[in-house]
């Protein structure tokens, strides 16, 4: 019938959802010709500036990808409106009628099952969100081939999702004509401050091998909310996903994972409202210094996620409450903004900055908050 194939068994000896040598050749042509048209673009072709924000003129983009386990037995239809929730399910009807959507490389109807190893492809008209105009400085660059960058907030480290030319890495490869990339240690989008990134691969190997081995240590500073308490503060409470796609994250004393993180306060504003805090983390944990903030009741000043009322009610996440489940599947993901819309850019949530943590109040604090804030 058409639209409707049984499902593809996976090959003798292949894992469920790998995709056979041939067709991964074709996902690497899609790659290397889109890698050919970026390339062919300029500085001026890709950015400008407006409204203090840098943004990307839109372009045409053809993503690409092989079904993943989870997509397996869904229909094409049903699939990008759960998971690409950026656009409504008449476009993605529309869409997949006009053979805007295809499936190994062939129009197909919305009723039509994915299976094992297909090749997924949407031709858009990509709009980015925009950045901040702050600048990428390039801090250092060491003769071995380690780059070390000041990032600012607001800029993902990879192109994911709805960001690609405003990514660090693409901004580096096109701003800063950097070609072969390995981030070393990397930052969340809002998260500004110092980023390793290596020239080759065994400088990134060894950096890397230096973090897991504790040699390198990774310090921040947070403007949170109320008066910190003083003193050598640390939270050992484990950590867990607790919703994927949101890439949200919640202490779980029962099936989290081990963390530590250490704190000290270093300065109070003089409304007693904020404080700037001194962070050391001993895990690597997603959110690990968000999370822990949290849960203590001092969550970091301007954080969409993990201080936000409207998500996690009148607890605000302390102790480790979680919000009610309809609160967690109601709450938009980063797609879910319209391409055409562009949002303010939060100011990030913390800095890179290695200091020894002097414990102050009054103006210097007030002043302190205000650069944590901005930087």
């Amino acid at each position: 019938m058409t639209g409707r194939r049984k499902h593809q068994r996976p090959e003798s000896g292949r894992p469920n959802g790998d995709a056979p040598p041939q067709k991964i050749a074709k996902l690497s042509d899609h790659r290397q010709e889109q890698k050919d048209e970026e390339a062919s673009m300029t500085v001026d072709d890709i950015y400008f500036e407006e409204g203090g924000l840098q943004r990307i003129h839109p372009y045409f983009f053809k993503f690409t990808t092989y079904a993943k386990g989870r997509w397996v037995g869904r229909t094409i239809y049903e699939l990008f409106c759960s998971e690409f929730r950026d656009r409504t399910p008449a476009y993605y009807e529309s869409a997949i009628t006009q053979g805007i959507i295809e499936i190994n490389n062939k129009k197909v109807e919305p009723s039509t099952i994915v299976c094992n190893s297909d090749l997924i492809t949407h031709y858009i008209h990509r709009h980015e969100p925009p950045v901040t105009t702050q600048p990428l400085a390039i801090v250092r660059e060491t003769e071995d081939g380690l780059l070390i960058v000041d990032k600012p907030g607001s800029i993902p480290v990879h192109p994911t999702g709805r960001y690609n030319f405003n990514s660090i890495i693409r901004i580096l490869e096109k701003k800063h004509g950097y070609r072969a990339l390995f981030p070393i240690n990397r930052l969340d989008r809002l998260t500004s401050g110092l980023m390793l990134v290596g020239l080759n691969s065994e400088v990134a190997r060894r950096m890397e091998s230096d973090l897991s081995a504790h040699r390198i240590q990774k310090e921040y500073i947070c403007r949170v909310k109320g008066v910190f308490p003083t003193g050598r503060i640390v939270c050992d409470q484990p950590i867990r996903v607790v919703a994927h796609k949101l890439s949200l994250n919640c202490v779980d004393r029962e099936e989290g994972k081990p963390s530590l993180t250490e704190f000290e306060l270093m300065a109070v504003d003089d409304d007693e409202m904020h404080s700037i805090v001194y962070c050391r983390p001993k895990t690597g944990r997603t959110h690990q210094i968000r999370v822990h903030l949290q849960f203590l009741g001092y969550p970091i000043a301007n954080d969409p996620l993990y201080c936000n009322r409207e998500v996690w009610g009148d607890s605000m996440g302390k102790d480790g409450v979680l919000p009610p489940a309809p609160t967690l599947s109601e709450l938009p993901t980063p797609a879910d903004t319209p391409a055409a819309e562009t949002p303010s850019v939060p100011t990030p949530p913390s800095s890179t900055d290695q200091v020894k943590p002097p414990l102050v109040k009054g103006k210097k604090a007030n002043k302190m908050a205000g650069t944590t804030s901005t930087s």
